[in-house]
């Protein structure tokens, strides 16, 4: 019984991290689109509060590149290039 019973423990242990290890490669490789497209169906499922707060934000769009004034335009290319003597 205690066997059958340990087998069951790890084999749920197992499918929970094999899950959410394929929803991580799922998240940080599939194009923005799709990645878009299934945050806004699992903001539809049943969330914990502190869940659907943090997914909310992570969908909000950066301004990008000109959204503020704190770098200058064409710094990058004013610096001094270094190589190893």
């Amino acid at each position: 019984m205690d066997s059958l019973l340990y087998d069951i423990f790890q084999a749920t242990v197992v499918g929970a991290l094999v899950l959410g290890c394929t929803l991580y490669c799922v998240f940080t490789l599939a194009p923005k689109a799709l990645v878009l497209r299934l945050k806004t169906v699992l903001l539809q499922a049943p969330l914990p509060e502190w869940a659907r707060v943090r997914l909310q934000a992570s969908m909000a769009k950066p301004g990008g590149c000109g959204a503020c004034d704190g770098c200058e335009a064409g710094a990058a290319a004013k610096a001094p290039r270094r190589f190893p003597d």
